[in-house]
């Protein structure tokens, strides 16, 4: 029976009701925000749950063997023509009278009891076609949409597993409206519902005007709606069962809908709404769940659709439809920003529609026989260079019933596994239960101008009867066999079935044959290292998967032809003038313009202090309370520079004065020692005072230890030039140090340990594993380049270093025999060097970055580790983490003669001391490499600000300091090209990089692990948020230490 025309939707009222008046005020203004600014993760995480619930909407298909949505429905043929004299602007795709052939299929969103309360569908294919399509049309009743951002999409799939759809619609406002609106008892007929596709889309008119375009179909003759809810069924709009007096059969739509195409073609109309494009149009206008207004967005007419015949039920199943088919001209509206974007629904559903119809043609499960079953088997190729392959793969999965035989995974006639690329394979096999392990096989077969090798990424089974798919990360390249684990994490004392004990043993042998470390006589005084002269001799999970970036010298050759400074390095000469230094960026593009050349800010002393508190090099700085011996700066040399009133001493006691202290460098050999190319570079004492404005400016410096008529202490009050000659050596010797120790030796020779011995004792599914394997992914690769090519005999450290040549190993190794493993704790090392204090020592922004994302750090892996040691029992019995830390101790760390103990445990004994060593190695191949790696090119590639070697010796006199002898000291050009070259090449992003906090290429499948990883990235984002806030008022913005900046290993 036709409803009344004033028919009213009495949700919101209902609401109000039943929730109060309070809750629908909060609900409502929580609904009409528009989504939140995106994020440093919001990509991350929409994929994340874009993934998520294409793998619901599959398994539900899987199950029925259906479509995840309007399972029951049939289909009609007919056509589709564009009005003549259209009201709207002239469209390239609705041109007047345009003809299309067009597929409709009706539809019951969920039930196949067309007498139940559901919402009705219509989708149109403007093509004869059972998938490609120019453009597909997908409707429902209801102006409003249930579905609006992905947490609405949740809500909905919740309360269908649940069952409890009141729950569900009394949990919003907007549930319970749009539900209403929607929803309908039966109708007469699905010919005289109105059908709404909900979400906008781009609509771009010939006039270049930008539009968004909403659709709606109607009946062409005026039949009124029928089937809405009364005023009482509204009330219980959850009751959706049949009436107990319903005659009708479960199918009476489309007997109805035959009745009517007997007696001739079936009419409806096509019309559409349009929006003009404002900047000052809010977000909501995009989203679903918001009708626009009809006075000022008033429907015009289309198309006509009209339909001739009905198609067989088969030709209905293999019609698919999807969002994605659409011209130029017409489609989804840009790329969602997060999951929060109301553009993130058509994006999803492009998504979901062409997996969802695959997985609903598997063999029901009522049909196999003999205990075989039906899996889909969805393989994830890398999206890295060379990652695809010709060859054949395989897989054999195991389980708590058996193990299968290897099945070969081939599509005829088409080109499997190719770079990023989702493979999906319907096999059937043995019933093996519940999925433990896969193992996968590659033949090493395949074309003979293509490698082999496969980098794969993930495997998900699916299997028919089962509830949840089965996850198996991996990462990793199959080069022959590559074992891989259901995805939780497990700990080896945990129960878990015998078949996994005997493969994570059988796992962690494998990669003791393949991971070695290097012999000690080989690099004595190092942190111990992967057993490797050649890149291509380490295994190749630990490889870059760049060929390009496997040699430093051709990084360099590229940075040179991309500055535009390759044609200095065939010159020999000095340069002329400090202004020729500049001349070279002219070309460059701005953000590689170092900041330091502008306006000759390089000579204020307020600059050069403020490099040792956040240049790239801020592991020099520390109070001085007393000055060294041997270092004699009177009160009288110094007492115009302290602005204080007080004395030198005075000044020393208030903690005023800092000391960086270079005399590490006395007795290291310079680079052509004994030769009449010899390169110079002195150990300096540098004595740096906070003044009352908080600048921190030098004044003395000492360019030798111990004093002498030919070291003299210098000071602001020289002249000019050679207070500026004087700071050029200082920050000579800060490049010397800060390139082997602070960069080289504390960040890249520390953490190779930790990943030599993580891939040698921990096998994939453990915890610490998982954690650690985004952290140390690289740093073998890159070190094993360093060692060839930066600071090997005739290595770029020989031609560009003032100590290279030798002298560069001497000094990595007169350091590390004074290391203790407690110097990569930042909260302990800036307390050893009396620099925690903000007033004392302000505007020291890697300090208040380092230490805020330490926190963050060790909070994250107290939260993740938590997940699997609930005591410190469950520590002291890991004996897979027990054997990786004494490795790393007795071959990473070892004690040899003239070392110091360097204080690495042999045991771990508690939680805490899990998550300290983790967190040390989190920070270090993170926040830690980022802060002295990523500034170089900046700081150094003025060479006047930080000369890389000086060619004359030292000044040993005031006054007699010239233009002519600075020129003639500082680099040559050719020198000064291969520094820069080689900064360039050490400052550069992967094109795949992962920065910290992203762990979308991890191991993790937890959902608690998946939650501690979600709490860190908000941190994260709150951490940049208030970086950015704070640079823009400052200056010299510190970006360094921006989560989005910090890569998440060693890999440069």
């Amino acid at each position: 029976m036709a409803q009344k025309s004033e028919w009213k939707n009495l949700g919101y009222e209902l609401y109000k009701e039943w929730k109060g008046e309070d809750d629908f005020n909060a609900k409502m203004e929580q609904l009409n925000k528009d989504p939140p600014a995106p994020g440093i993760f919001s990509q991350a995480q929409l994929q994340f749950h874009v993934t998520k619930i294409k793998t619901l909407f599959g398994l539900a298909a899987l199950k029925t063997q259906k479509r995840g949505t309007h399972a029951n429905g049939f289909g009609a043929f007919g056509k589709i023509q564009i009005v003549n004299s259209p009201q709207f602007p002239e469209h390239e795709f609705f041109t007047s009278g345009k003809t299309f052939p067009v597929r409709l299929r009706h539809s019951n969103l969920s039930f196949d009891d067309d007498a139940k309360c559901d919402f009705r569908g219509a989708a149109l294919k403007l093509a004869d076609s059972d998938d490609q399509s120019p453009l597909d049309i997908i409707m429902s009743t209801g102006r409003s949409a249930v579905l609006w951002d992905v947490n609405a999409i949740y809500d909905a799939l919740n309360s269908k597993i649940s069952g409890d759809f009141k729950g569900y619609l009394l949990t919003s406002p907007q549930h319970l409206f749009t539900n209403i609106d929607g929803i309908r008892r039966p109708p007469d007929s699905c010919t005289d519902q109105v059908y709404y596709p909900q979400m906008p889309s781009y609509f771009k008119a010939k006039d270049g005007t930008p539009r968004y375009v909403k659709y709606r179909m109607i009946n062409a003759d005026g039949s009124p709606e029928t089937g809405r809810l009364t005023q009482q069924e509204q009330r219980k709009v959850w009751d959706r069962e049949r009436y107990p007096d319903e005659k009708r059969s479960k199918r009476y739509l489309r007997e109805e809908y035959i009745q009517r195409l007997s007696k001739g073609p079936i009419k409806y109309k096509l019309q559409l709404q349009l929006h003009e494009v404002s900047p000052s149009d809010s977000q909501q206008i995009l989203s679903a769940a918001k009708q626009w207004n009809d006075d000022t967005h008033p429907w015009m007419d289309l198309a006509d659709v009209t339909i001739t015949t009905m198609l067989p039920d088969d030709e209905v199943e293999r019609t698919k439809y999807n969002v994605a088919n659409c011209p130029p001209s017409l489609g989804i509206i840009g790329s969602p920003k997060s999951m929060y974007d109301f553009t993130c629904i058509n994006y999803i559903r492009k998504r979901i529609y062409k997996r969802s119809q695959k997985m609903r043609l598997l063999t029901s499960p009522d049909e196999n026989e003999g205990g075989m079953v039906t899996y889909l088997i969805t393989v994830e190729t890398g999206d890295v260079k060379h990652a695809g392959t010709n060859a054949t793969i395989s897989i054999t999965m195991t389980g708590s019933k058996g193990r299968t035989d290897a099945i070969v995974l081939d599509k005829t006639f088409h080109d499997d596994f190719e770079r990023g690329d989702y493979e999906e394979y319907q096999v059937k096999a043995m019933d093996v239960g519940d999925l433990y392990v896969i193992r996968i096989h590659n033949d090493g077969g395949g074309s003979l101008f293509k490698n082999p090798d496969w980098f794969v990424n993930k495997v998900t089974v699916l299997k028919e009867g089962s509830e949840t798919p089965y996850e198996f990360p991996c990462y990793c390249w199959v080069l022959k066999d590559l074992t891989v684990f259901n995805g939780s994490g497990l700990l080896p004392q945990q129960d878990q079935p015998e078949i996994v004990r005997i493969t994570r043993e059988l796992q962690t042998q494998q990669r003791q044959q393949e991971y070695h470390w290097m012999s000690r006589e080989t690099f004595s005084h190092f942190p111990g290292c992967i057993n490797a002269a050649e890149h291509d001799e380490i295994p190749k999970d630990s490889q870059f998967s760049d060929p390009s970036i496997k040699s430093f010298n051709t990084g360099r050759i590229h940075a040179g032809i991309n500055l535009g400074i390759t044609y200095l390095m065939t010159l020999f000469e000095n340069w002329d003038e400090l202004d020729d230094f500049k001349d070279m960026y002219t070309g460059w593009v701005v953000e590689d313009r170092p900041k330091y050349a502008e306006n000759d800010v390089w000579l204020e002393d307020r600059v050069f202090g403020m490099q040792y508190l956040n240049g790239v090099n801020p592991m020099m700085i520390q109070r001085c309370d007393k000055l060294p011996e041997g270092f004699p700066v009177t009160h009288a040399l110094v007492a115009n520079l302290l602005d204080r009133g007080l004395t030198l001493e005075q000044e020393l006691q208030a903690g005023h004065v800092y000391l960086a202290d270079y005399s590490i460098l006395e007795g290291i050999r310079r680079n052509g020692e004994g030769t009449d190319k010899v390169r110079y570079v002195t150990e300096p004492l540098v004595l740096l005072y906070v003044n009352s404005a908080g600048d921190l400016v030098p004044i003395a410096i000492q360019l030798h230890t111990k004093t002498s008529e030919t070291n003299p202490i210098w000071t602001p009050n020289d002249s000019k030039l050679d207070w500026m000659f004087v700071k050029m050596w200082a920050k000579a010797a800060d490049l010397q140090v800060h390139q082997m120790i602070s960069h080289l030796l504390r960040t890249h020779l520390t953490m190779e340990c930790f990943a030599v011995s993580s891939w040698r004792n921990l096998p994939s599914i453990h915890p610490v594993f998982k954690l650690l394997f985004p952290h140390i992914r690289s740093v073998m690769a890159i070190n094993t380049l360093g060692r060839k090519d930066l600071i090997n005999k005739g290595g770029i450290s020989d031609v560009t270093l003032s100590i290279g040549g030798g002298g560069h190993i001497q000094l990595i190794q007169k350091f590390y025999k004074k290391f203790t493993w407690d110097m990569l704790d930042v909260p302990k090392d800036l307390e050893r060097r009396g620099l925690t204090n903000k007033e004392k020592l302000p505007n020291f922004l890697y300090r208040e970055d380092a230490l805020v994302l330490w926190e963050t750090i060790f909070d994250f892996i107290r939260e993740i580790m938590g997940v699997y040691y609930h005591s410190d029992n469950d520590v002291l019995e890991d004996k897979e983490l027990q054997a990786w830390v004494k490795d790393i101790h007795d071959n990473g760390f070892p004690s040899v003669e003239d070392d110091v103990d360097h204080q690495f445990p042999q045991r771990l004994e508690t939680r805490d001391d899990v998550i300290k060593v983790l967190t040390c190695v989190v920070f270090t191949c993170s926040c830690q490499h980022a802060a002295v790696n990523f500034g170089q090119l900046e700081v150094y590639s003025f060479i006047p600000n930080a000369p890389p070697t000086m060619q004359l010796p030292p000044p040993t006199k005031k006054g007699e300091t010239n233009m002519k002898r600075i020129m003639s000291t500082l680099p040559s050009k050719w020198q000064t090209a291969w520094h820069i070259g080689t900064m360039h090449t050490l400052t550069r992003f992967a094109e795949d990089e992962k920065f910290l906090g992203d762990y979308s290429g991890g191991l993790f499948v937890d959902q608690d692990a998946l939650k501690a990883i979600s709490n860190f990235q908000e941190k994260l984002q709150k951490i940049s948020d208030s970086i950015k806030s704070r640079n823009e008022t400052l200056e010299w913005p510190y970006t360094y230490l921006l989560p989005e900046r910090v890569p998440n290993s060693v890999a440069i």
